[in-house]
């Protein structure tokens, strides 16, 4: 040991730097442990979802349509239910109506949605029940309902197209599905419950900037297609959020066929529509970055 009672190597300066070091990271430490706590905690209420419930409304749709609908096969969940993604509240319940194909391939979407509303009000009269292109939704005081009038092809789905004058070309429903699981699996099974995380963060977007719950999942995909690194609920959510900053820049392929892009309400590559939903991105991924555990619920989820 050299004179003066210091440390081989060390000045008192360095001392006093590595000190303060030690400090800064437990600090750190101890934030990232309260924040990962914390999203446990919000994850345990997001999938606390009572599928009995939709379960109990799926049962009772069904006996209506069968009253003049004899092609009624089964009713599936579909969407965020079937990929383990839904959040209560912030979510639709989507449901497909699959219908006898040979019997009703011939009948246009649109006037079997006329029927299923006509069913539907006599069932369910102080219910709001409103016909879209796609689909009818049933706004039931828990959950909204989306049924989708839908037919078999082989391995594939059709449903309406876009104007719902038609039904659309085939579409594999189980491609995404499989790729979402799959990259789940990889990620010991953290991509999930990201996703919920994050859908619940962009329900602060804007009405006209918030993504598809399909387009948050498409996300999730591609950005946790290669990840190494640590696999905590803070440090996913936020490369996620990076991710997204600079994806939702560019249109993203939609793999089940049923458009060619998932998000082109948004317009081509760098519109100002595409920056402008970055930019609001950019900000919700600095707050959850920089935040403390005590501030998470009012600044950031719903």
């Amino acid at each position: 040991m050299s004179g003066g009672g210091g440390f081989r190597g060390y000045s008192s300066g360095n001392i006093k730097a590595k000190i303060s070091e030690t400090s800064n990271n437990s600090q750190a430490t101890q934030r990232e442990i309260e924040v990962n706590e914390f999203l446990e905690s919000l994850l345990k209420e997001f999938n606390n979802r009572d599928v009995e419930a939709i379960k109990t409304h799926l049962n009772e749709i069904e006996k209506a349509l069968l009253k003049e609908i004899e092609g009624v096969e089964k009713i599936l969940f579909g969407g965020s239910v079937l990929k383990n993604t839904f959040i209560e509240g912030t979510s639709d319940v989507d449901a497909l109506v699959f219908l006898n194909s040979d019997k009703y391939k011939n009948i246009s979407p649109k006037k079997l949605q006329d029927i299923f509303v006509k069913l539907l009000k006599e069932r369910f009269p102080r219910t709001e029940i409103v016909k879209g292109n796609l689909a009818v939704t049933i706004k039931f005081s828990d959950y909204e309902i989306q049924l989708l009038p839908a037919l078999k092809a082989n391995n594939k789905v059709k449903i309406a197209n876009r104007t719902g004058t038609d039904w659309s070309t085939p579409i594999n429903t189980s491609a995404f599905t499989q790729k979402l699981t799959k990259v789940n699996q990889a990620n010991s099974n953290k991509v999930v419950p990201v996703i919920k995380l994050v859908k619940n963060m962009f329900e602060k977007l804007p009405k006209e900037y918030k993504l598809s719950g399909y387009h948050v999942e498409a996300l999730a995909v591609e950005a946790f297609a290669n990840y190494n690194d640590k696999y905590t609920l803070y440090d996913m959510t936020r490369h996620l959020l990076n991710y997204s900053v600079k994806r939702v820049l560019n249109p993203m392929h939609d793999v089940t066929g049923q458009s060619g892009t998932i998000d082109d309400c948004f317009g081509p590559s760098k519109s100002l529509n595409r920056q402008t939903l970055s930019h609001y991105i950019k900000d919700i991924e600095g707050r959850f970055s920089s935040m403390k555990s005590t501030s998470l619920v009012t600044e950031l989820f719903t």
